[in-house]
């Protein structure tokens, strides 16, 4: 019975040494909890299974003897599971096992396993796995043994990511041991700062197989036999950084393939070098200090042997150097390395890539007077200089580049002078030169303001591609007295893009396309010279450009088909003065593709064999072509034409010396064409007009036209009649009446308007008819051409009569809508009395201004101070006509008769000038008969005296004269002499109480004397106001205060 109790015990612990009990702190068993050991502990099979998550295992030192009779088992098993920690442990293999269970199997997402020791014996073990896709984890500060053949350290299994195995110890002491560390197809975990050590003869110490994105580094691996590092299986984008390896074979064997790139990095405080390649290789040592040279401002690699795959372009990091605002250069054994590219620049740190291996350092990059670099600051060269990029890089604002006549030499892909996003730089006396194939530009602005490049010089320059001066979104800057051609410029001279307010003055320049204006406005292209042959393009382009200048420009032009000046849709832009002569086939002088508003004046365009017309105007509207000398000496050239429904634009007093207009518009299209001057005008408008204005080889201009006061004829001597004989609207000027209603013609040329009156017939009703006619001025339409004067037949006199309409006192006045800057003003006021007749004013405008009026007016008062001996008093004056708005002096004509004069050559005009008369030089220009024709010059308006003696002035009697009814009211009194009147301003005479208020034409009178003490009682009147309201609001305040104060 004894026995029999004794077997069954036996039997039940032999079936509970089997099934797992709960772990203890003394013995193993299952792991549900947070446990700490507190005695060493054994097991036949596994010792602790974690059955839970968040479950920390501290074996507080204590060892873990398992596997103890030779049966398959684990030290530590956790399987699926999270946030384990195992800790403190030293664990043991107790016997050989035949299976190859791994001493700790951690299947664990965010775990850590730290400060543990491992020792294997067995046989095909390892030391610890990763399960299939275990994430998260932390493997710090172990230390493992393996005394056993073919075992492994630590694995990394399939889809394992972002563990970290770092600062642990791993020894694998056999020849025949496997790798300390592998990974398999797995990515994102990182190994750092390991001491792994293999001495085994055919096994690597780490080895990647098909795993991506892993960072080793600060690694300490020394192998037995094999490879430090075996890359394996299309391992790709893996970092090693910093590592220390020692081998007798490779330190680093790389077998992913051409398609596969690992990293290779080295760095300190000092700097970096980094390689990126399908082939990282190495059979030889690599250590920071010794064949990797990392020091202050010093990159560099030993030549060693077994290094020479890694003599290969790399990245290389400068760090610790002073802050710099430009690229420094890279040299390369002492020598400029011109393989090396800066990649970066700031704080100190510089990255650059270079082409292979030996030692680099940077330098200084900024310009001096002998060599190209970065301008930081005032620079002046003292010899030319040379570079196979961009020569001088600007790098400050407000600095001067005076070249002093030096060369500036570029190649290959840089610019000569380069200025982007600065301002106020300038750039003077450079001679630019390539010598190679150049892809940008010789001097390039961009984003800058406010520069200036003077006297630069760009004629020997070899580029297939190339832009003498490119002009980038930069506004006002000046381009001045330069020289920029050569044929092999396939791009342009010059260019200016995006930018306002720019001036290219006083330049020569030539190539395929001279300069070319692309969506700028504002800009001034003045007195510069263009020259170009054979294979060229055109001289100046402008295209989407507004508002811009073209003005005293020279351009010869030789080549074929090369337009001197081309508008694309480019409206409101101004061509002056310009001289243009063509002598290719094929050539235009202005031609206008859609390009509208534009004004194209006094230019002179000689095209000597060309097809073309010197003016082309192609759908193009509301362009002003005037005073042009058009020259164009080919049978089948015309000096303008017309195409493409261009229409409203207005030819006036261009000299054709051609074929002429060619007008290919139809009806449906207006266009104008007219000749005038001051005395009047002929305008032909109607559709197609030009049609039939061909010349026929005849010079057509302002000198076939004759215009005097109440005269306007042509002489069409050589033209074919009918091309003129057409409707046309005529306007003379300075009839000397008010209103005329006849219009009188002469079929022929007569030369002054009392000759037509005579010789002519009246027109009016039958082929003239009068659309307007106001003071001294006649408009009307007429179907044919000839001489033509007005005259007014009955209600008031004729040609020589007044006005009654006109302001009483004024003999003359004459207005303008718009005068332009240039024009010649004149008004002929016609007989004033019986004494003196002022026969002619006029002045040249400086400005051009809208709403001009001269008026004239006698005064039959002697005014104060009198003056005594003047033949006769005027008052000139002007309105909105400042004294800037007009060239030098006045020219005032007049003439007296001889009756009046005692000694002819002692009249002079005398000149009112703050209180006194100034004697102004008078010239006696003829006598005609009993006439006496004088003429003197004036710088400004005012009241005038002619007189034979000097002024003699006596007191004033303190009465005026009585005024004849007829004069105006506001004549200047006889007491009071007004100061000189305002050049912009008519005079304005002051009234005495009593005086009748002036009229609606006359000038307004000055304040009469009683205005000041209006403005004294007004002013006591309100302060009174002032008073009483503040003494009601005292008043009324003490009444509320009392109240107040009694509720109380």
């Amino acid at each position: 019975m004894k026995k029999l109790l004794f077997l069954l015990l036996v039997g039940l612990f032999c079936i509970f040494s089997v099934v797992a009990a709960p772990a203890t702190d003394t013995s193993c068993g299952d792991v549900g909890s947070d446990l700490t050991l507190t005695a060493d502990v054994a097991s036949n099979y596994t010792c602790f299974t974690i059955i839970a998550n968040d479950v920390t295992l501290d074996c507080n030192g204590h060892s873990i003897n398992y596997s103890i009779n030779g049966s398959d088992g684990y030290a530590i098993a956790a399987t699926l599971r999270s946030n384990v920690t195992v800790r403190n442990c030293r664990i043991f293999e107790g016997n050989v096992s035949p299976g190859t269970y791994p001493a700790v199997s951690f299947y664990v997402d965010d775990g850590k396993f730290e400060n543990n020791y491992i020792e294997m014996i067995d046989e095909s073990q390892t030391a610890f796995s990763f399960g299939t896709g275990s994430t998260g984890n932390t493997f710090h500060n172990n230390t493992i043994l393996v005394l056993g053949n073919l075992s492994w350290g630590v694995s990394i299994g399939e889809g394992c990511h972002n563990n970290i195995i770092s600062s642990n110890y791993i020894n694998m002491t056999q020849n025949e041991s496997r790798t300390a560390i592998t990974l398999s197809s797995n990515f994102g975990n990182t190994l750092l700062a390991n001491n792994l050590i293999t001495y085994s003869e055919s096994h690597d110490v780490l080895r990647l197989s098909s795993s991506n994105s892993t960072l080793v580094s600060l690694n300490t691996i020394t192998a037995g036999g094999s490879s430090g590092i075996s890359i394996l299986s299309n391992s790709n984008l893996n970092i090693f950084h910093n590592n220390l390896i020692l081998s007798p074979a490779s330190e680093i064997y790389d077998d992913t393939g051409p398609t596969r790139t690992n990293l290779l990095v080295y760095n300190n405080s000092q700097g970096q070098i980094r390689w990126t390649s399908s082939n990282i290789t190495i059979d030889g040592e690599l250590d920071i200090g010794e064949e990797v040279i990392l020091d202050a401002n010093l990159v560099g690699l030993e030549a060693v042997a077994g290094l020479a795959n890694l003599n290969s372009t790399a990245e290389i990091t400068f760090r610790g150097l002073p802050v710099m605002s430009y690229a420094p250069l890279l040299y390369r054994n002492g020598v400029e390395c011109t393989g090396c590219v800066i990649n970066s620049f700031a704080g100190g740190v510089v990255v650059a890539t270079v082409p292979g291996f030996s030692n680099y350092s940077t330098y200084d990059n900024s310009a001096n007077g002998t060599r190209c670099g970065y301008v930081k600051g005032d620079l002046t060269l003292a010899s030319g200089i040379n570079s196979t990029g961009t020569c001088l890089t600007v790098n400050a604002s407000n600095i001067v580049i005076d070249c002093a006549g030096n060369w500036v030499n570029y190649t290959g892909s840089g610019y000569a002078i380069d200025i982007t996003g600065q301002s106020n730089v300038t750039v003077k006396n450079c001679r630019i030169m390539n010598q190679g194939s150049p892809t940008l530009d010789s001097i390039y602005l961009y984003r800058s303001g406010n520069c200036v490049l003077k006297n630069i010089t760009m004629n020997d320059m070899s580029g297939t591609r190339f832009i003498g001066i490119y002009n980038w979104m930069s506004n006002n800057t000046q381009i001045i007295d330069s020289y920029i051609y050569g044929d092999k410029f396939t791009e342009v001279a010059l260019t200016v893009n995006a930018s306002s307010g720019v001036t290219i003055e006083n330049n020569d320049l030539g190539g395929t396309l001279a300069l070319l204006i692309e969506e700028s406005n504002g800009t001034s292209v003045l007195r510069n010279r263009f020259t170009i042959g054979a294979g060229a393009i055109r001289r100046i382009h402008l295209n989407s450009s507004d508002s811009n200048t073209l003005n005293g420009n020279n351009m010869t032009i030789s080549g074929v088909g090369a337009d001197a000046v081309l508008l694309s849709s480019s409206d409101s832009n101004t061509l002056q003065n310009n001289r243009i002569s063509t002598n290719g086939n094929g050539a235009y002088g202005f031609k206008l593709i859609g390009s509208d508003g534009n004004t194209i004046s006094s230019n002179m365009i000689s095209s000597l064999t060309t097809e073309n017309p010197a003016i082309l105007l192609d759908a193009s509207d509301s362009n002003t072509i005037e005073d042009n000398l058009l020259n164009t000496s080919h049978y089948m050239s015309y000096g303008v034409e017309l195409k493409s429904q261009a229409s409203g634009n207005t030819l006036r007093n261009n000299n054709i010396s051609s074929i002429g207009i060619m007008d290919r518009t139809n009806s449906s299209v207006t266009n104008t064409m007219s000749y005038s001057t001051s005395f009047g005008s002929i305008t032909w408008s109607t559709g197609a007009f030009a049609q039939n204005l061909t010349c026929n080889g005849t010079e057509l201009s302002l000198a076939r036209f004759i215009f005097a006061a109440n005269l306007a004829a042509m002489n069409y001597s050589g033209f074919v009649l009918g091309r003129f004989n057409s409707s046309a609207t005529v306007s003379l000027a300075n009839s000397g009446v008010s209103s005329a209603n006849r219009i009188y013609h002469y079929e022929g040329v007569l030369t002054s308007a009392e000759d037509v009156l005579e010789q002519g017939a009246e027109c009016q009703g039958s082929f003239c008819g009068i659309t307007s006619a106001g003071s001294d001025t006649v408009t009307f339409t007429t179907d044919r051409i000839g001489s033509f004067a007005s005259k007014l037949v009955g209600g008031g006199g004729g040609s020589g009569g007044g006005s009654s309409s006109s302001p009483p006192g004024w003999k003359a006045r004459k207005q303008w809508t718009r005068v332009l800057k240039g024009e010649i003003l004149a008004i002929f006021p016609s007989d004033m009395d019986s004494s003196v007749l002022i026969d002619k004013i006029e002045l040249k405008m400086a400005n051009t201004r809208s709403s001009v009026a001269l008026q004239v007016r006698s005064h039959d008062a002697n005014p104060t101070p009198r003056f005594i001996g003047a033949i006769k008093f005027i008052e000139i004056s002007a309105t909105n006509l400042g004294e800037g708005d007009y060239d030098g002096m006045i020219n005032i004509s007049f003439s007296l008769h001889a009756k009046d004069v005692k000694d002819s050559s002692k009249v002079s005009l005398y000149r009112y000038v703050s209180g006194d008369w100034v004697k102004i030089e008078t010239v006696l220009l003829r006598q005609q008969g009993q006439k006496l024709y004088y003429m003197a010059s004036v710088p400004g308006f005012s009241f005038f005296a002619i007189s034979e003696e000097a002024p003699v002035s006596e007191p004033s009697s303190g009465t005026e004269p009585s005024t004849p009814s007829s004069a105006p009211t506001s004549q200047p009194s006889a007491t009071t002499m007004p100061s000189a009147p305002s050049e912009t301003v008519s005079p304005v005479a002051p009234s005495e109480p009593g005086q009748a208020a002036p009229k609606a034409d006359d000038k307004p009178a000055a304040p009469s004397k009683q205005t000041k003490p209006v403005r004294q009682v007004t002013s006591k009147k309100s302060l009174g106001g002032f008073f009483l309201l503040l003494g009601l609001i005292i008043a009324a305040g003490a009444v509320v205060f009392a109240v107040v104060k009694k509720k109380r």
